[in-house]
Formats: structure tokens, C-alpha cells, sequence
């Protein structure tokens, strides 16, 4: 007969949700966070914050109580980053893009906010998630890493670097060039096809992360086609193989 669990989660499943079981040992947040511990990570750089998703996480399930500084160049998502941000003093948060230079670039703005990017999106992400289609651009300002590294990181000596620009991820690493002699972690996404116009794929991802010095030691799935199930997007975490 079936259980109690059994009753909510059919009653879940109807609304779209499911209740399921937390496996300390394998579970993505649970692995992250040790990875986190284990490197004693005292600064997190969270570029593509969007409304501030990724550290709201960071601080409810991963038990990140340090330093964290957010780059969201998009104006109405950085509206929320505001809010999200207000009475954290650990948590600072800036209105640019991170990318290969210093300058202004068009940023494409898409309907869910999430999916804005520089680059210009191909139609197997719109097929993939209808919601996502550009609705206008912004002029954004758009900075290297290199040229805030030294006024963020301050006293940080552990730093991970979290990316998630839609496909301008390597863009965001080639203007970190002197600063990733200083990164001992890097999460970002990776694509296993090709959504934004001028994207690299996973296999060149890997390639260039391995060529930076960094191996891969984590994946987490990530954007995927409902209708299909194909798994369009992951988070790779990439260690610096010299980093204890």
C-alpha cells in the first residue's frame, strides 16, 4: 500500500514538483560545498549574477558565509541584484560585464532575463525554451577582470570563480589573463550545442581549461530541452592543477 511520500509526491508531481531524497555523498550542492571547505574558499566572484540565484544558494545550502562580489550588467536584473544584496556587507555587487576588454558592448535581452547575452542567440535555444526570445538590447559597460582584480580580491587569497554569461565565457577568461595565476576555482557553463552565435562548444572548453593549467574535477547538469531531454548545458568546476 502505498505511503505517505508515496500520496505527497503524486499530489507534487501534479503541480511539477517532486519530492525526493537528499544524498549527502553525491548530490551537486553537497559536493560543491565541500570542494568549497576543502579549499577553504574566502572570496567568490560571481559574474553573470543575474537577481543574485547563484549566492542566495551559496549562503542557504552551501554554508558560504565569506566574501562574494556579483557583476550583472543588465539593468532590470540588476535592480534585483540590489535588493538580493541588501544587508549582506559581505556581499558587493557591480552593474558591468566582465569580458576582454574595457569598453561598451550591446547586450541582447531576453524575455526571462537569464538567457541575455553579447552574443546573438541561435534558434536551437529559442526552440528550447520559447520565453528566452530577445526583446530589446541595452548598452552595457564591460570591463576585464584583470583591471578590477586587484581593488576586489584585496586580502583574499582562496578565490573561486563562478562564470555564467551565455556563451562569452571565454571571452570573460581572456581578460582574466594575470589573474588566474590567483584563482584556484573555476565553475562555468559549457554548452553541448551551439546556442548563442559565436559560442564555443564543451570540447573546446575542456581544451582551453586544461591549456589555462586548470583540470576538470566536477559536473553539474544544466539547461536541458524538456520536450526532447537533451542536456544542452553543464557546469564544469575546474581546479588549478597546481593548487593544494
Amino acid at each position: 500500500m502505498p505511503g505517505v511520500a508515496h500520496f505527497i509526491n503524486e499530489r507534487l508531481r501534479a503541480l511539477g514538483f517532486e519530492m525526493a531524497r537528499y544524498p549527502p555523498a553525491t548530490h551537486a550542492l553537497s559536493r560543491r560545498r565541500r570542494l568549497m571547505e576543502r579549499t577553504t574558499t574566502d572570496l567568490v566572484l560571481d559574474v553573470g549574477a543575474n537577481t543574485g540565484q547563484y549566492v542566495e544558494e551559496l549562503r542557504r545550502h552551501q554554508r558560504y558565509r565569506g566574501r562574494v562580489v556579483s557583476f550583472e550588467p543588465l539593468a532590470s536584473a540588476f535592480e534585483h541584484l540590489e535588493r538580493s544584496a541588501h544587508g549582506d556587507p559581505l556581499w558587493e555587487i557591480w552593474p558591468v560585464g566582465l569580458g576582454a576588454f574595457c569598453g561598451s558592448a550591446e547586450l541582447q535581452v531576453a524575455g526571462n532575463s537569464r538567457s541575455s547575452s553579447i552574443l546573438p542567440m541561435l534558434p536551437a535555444h529559442l526552440a528550447a525554451a520559447p520565453g528566452s526570445a530577445c526583446v530589446g538590447t541595452q548598452g552595457i559597460e564591460v570591463r576585464t577582470l584583470d583591471s578590477l582584480f586587484p581593488a576586489i580580491v584585496r586580502d583574499a587569497r582562496r578565490v573561486w570563480l563562478k562564470i555564467d554569461t551565455q556563451g562569452y565565457e571565454h571571452q570573460v577568461l581572456a581578460g582574466a589573463g594575470s589573474s588566474l595565476a590567483h584563482i584556484d576555482t573555476i565553475q562555468m557553463e559549457m554548452s553541448l550545442i551551439r546556442l548563442y552565435e559565436g559560442a564555443p562548444m564543451l570540447q573546446q572548453t575542456l581544451a582551453l581549461m586544461a591549456g589555462l593549467g586548470f583540470r576538470l574535477v566536477g559536473l553539474e547538469p544544466g539547461f536541458e530541452d524538456a520536450a526532447s531531454g537533451e542536456l544542452l548545458q553543464a557546469d564544469g568546476l575546474f581546479r588549478r592543477s597546481s593548487a593544494r
